[in-house]
């Protein structure tokens, strides 16, 4: 079984880099005589339906040649466990059955989909039960209530594509698709914006892997071909396939940091747009306070020029950024004109509160590439916008010739609905904004994003509606997660982006190299996996030159050092510790 080791790394500060491209690894596709008649039976085509799945098993990097028996049970001898992948494999005799789980906890590998082994081997009902215990799941449904759905990738997509945490895929064919119950799903059936499907109330995998005995088991409700992903989600698709098809086979390496500081499960910031009744920051202020909580108050500098007091109590412990100088859209402006309103923004904060204002949110969330030209220029660092592509933040590139580096902005998606839509466009009770905010953090968590919960001052931020934020503040602050301002979240991430790693392969030697450009204060946890058998370097590279430790040690058995770092030197040695395998 593959290693996956983590790295207390001190002052270390790591971005994952993407698996080099692979050889398709292999695979015995399962074709089987019970389910070729039952598929008949209800007029489908079995030998379409295997061309189709062998087109899939190539989705997730495999190459696959047909058998008809199910494989014997792993020798302990036996150098590459096999990868059985079993499709619309809905019929077993008992004795087949009882050989599948032989295979699987013997070490074998299986790639299922949809409904595993509801009926026996005459095609007979016999319900979930089979599906369920194999899979670890508490309860199974159809997704047979609309023609197409959508499915959001969960926190527990393989570790080198945490930028795909939040990814809404789809459209997929849902007749014929199954939801299950389990603890931590891959990925869920959703609507768009990320929202469990009503099929069943509550999370319903689309996906899921989980270990039985010394095997492994990747399962899919759906079929990939019954995707039907835009060009803009394609190599989203491909990577997540990819990934997952590495680690059933167990033929992945990849490495990187925990997503947040202090192995927090996700994050969160209050953000309050303070415009209309601008004196309202200080309810929010003390509501925050009185949970030791810091938020980011991103104001219109022409209203807070009129309580400057009010600005310097906030920026004392807070985050004061801009909402522009007027609260007039941006989109559609000429660029010199953007920049006369961020620059005047910006240095009106500035000269109230003595601190540099570094996070933008545009009035609407309305923006264009112009308003990122103009940000970038004008010196901020971060923008809370509308429903982005992922849950993660994002860190976008901004050309500003003649310079030929660009600046970077982080962009904070906000994939949850903000007051303004609560009380003015659905008018939703009081009551019922907690139980949104709970259901979005349980949602947010299972995606391991990042939460914004956005305010006005003129809206929740008034004395009527600040009651129904309050609950969930009590709630948040019990969650294991980080509560933070926008600003330290794009401190975080940049961080995370500043010293990349790759992983290269030679001779069968995979060499892991850290790349540190930087110093940073806050320590990082680096997560390493590596394939089952092989040998492993890691290499520490800085200004000064490179050091090596534990080159050519076996990933399965050895205890592999890594060279410490605090503050650039190399002081002490650390062993890997095993966090988790699987």
């Amino acid at each position: 079984m593959r290693s996956v080791r983590r790295i207390a790394l001190g002052l270390i500060v790591i971005a994952v880099t993407p698996a080099a491209a692979r050889e398709p690894m292999r695979a015995a596709l399962y074709v089987s005589a019970a389910d070729s008649s039952f598929l008949h039976s209800v007029g489908a085509d079995y030998s379409r339906a295997l061309q189709l799945w062998t087109a899939d098993a190539a989705t997730l990097g495999f190459a696959v040649e047909r058998v008809r028996c199910m494989p014997r049970p792993i020798e302990a001898s036996q150098d590459t466990p096999p990868v059985l992948i079993l499709p619309h494999a809905y019929a077993f005799a008992p004795a087949t059955w009882d050989s599948l789980i032989r295979f699987v906890e013997s070490g074998g590998r299986v790639l299922a989909f949809g409904a595993l082994g509801v009926r026996d081997g005459a095609s007979a009902w016999l319900g979930w039960q089979r599906c369920n215990d194999l899979l670890g799941a508490r309860v199974a449904h159809e997704m047979a209530a609309e023609q197409t759905g959508f499915l959001t990738l969960g926190a527990t997509t393989p570790f080198a594509s945490v930028a795909l945490h939040g990814r809404v895929l789809g459209h997929i064919r849902m007749p014929g698709a199954i939801g299950i119950e389990v603890e931590r799903p891959l990925a869920w059936w959703s609507t768009w914006d990320r929202i469990e499907h009503p099929v069943a109330g509550r999370p319903l995998a689309a996906a899921t892997r989980t270990m039985r005995g010394a095997g492994r088991i990747l399962w899919f409700g759906f079929a990939p071909h019954e995707m039907n992903s835009s060009d803009t989600e394609g190599a989203d698709t491909r990577a997540w396939f990819h990934g997952l098809g590495a680690w059933l086979a167990g033929s992945e390496s990849h490495a990187g940091l925990d997503p947040w500081p202090g192995a927090a499960e996700a994050a969160a910031l209050i953000e309050e747009d303070s415009e209309d009744h601008f004196e309202n920051v200080e309810i929010l202020r003390a509501e925050l306070e009185r949970r030791g909580l810091r938020g980011t108050f991103l104001c219109v500098s022409n209203l807070a020029q009129r309580h400057p007091a009010l600005v310097r109590r906030l920026a004392a412990r807070h985050e004061v950024g801009s909402h522009t100088d007027d609260h007039r859209v941006l989109d559609g402006v000429a660029l010199d004109e953007q920049r006369a309103h961020l620059s005047r923004s910006r240095d009106a904060l500035e000269a109230i509160s003595g601190v540099r204002a570094t996070t933008f949110r545009a009035p609407e969330e309305r923006t264009d590439a112009n308003t990122l030209v103009a940000l970038a220029e004008a010196g901020f660092e971060c923008v809370v916008a509308g429903n982005g592509r992922t849950a993660m933040p994002e860190i976008v590139a901004v050309p500003l010739p003649p310079r030929t580096t660009p600046a970077n902005i982080v962009r904070i998606p906000r994939i949850v609905s903000d007051d303004y839509d609560w009380f003015v466009h659905s008018q939703i009770s009081a009551d019922s904004v907690a139980p949104r905010l709970r259901q979005a953090l349980a949602r947010t968590r299972r995606i391991g994003g990042v939460l914004v919960v956005s305010l006005h001052t003129q809206l929740a931020g008034t004395p009527e509606h600040i009651g129904a934020v309050t609950p969930f503040l009590d709630d948040l602050v019990q969650q294991p997660i980080w509560i933070t301002t926008a600003g330290e979240v794009a401190h975080w991430w940049k961080q995370r982006d500043a010293c990349p790693i790759a992983i290269t392969s030679r001779r069968g030697l995979l060499t892991l190299t850290v790349e540190k450009r930087r110093r940073e204060r806050r320590p990082r946890r680096l997560h390493a996996g590596f394939p089952e058998r092989g040998g492993v370097a890691l290499s520490f590279r800085q200004d000064a030159g490179e050091r090596r430790s534990g080159a050519g040690v076996a990933a399965r058995r050895a205890r592999i050092l890594f060279a410490g770092c605090r503050g650039g030197s190399h002081s002490r040695r650390s062993p890997l510790r095993q966090a988790r395998r699987g």
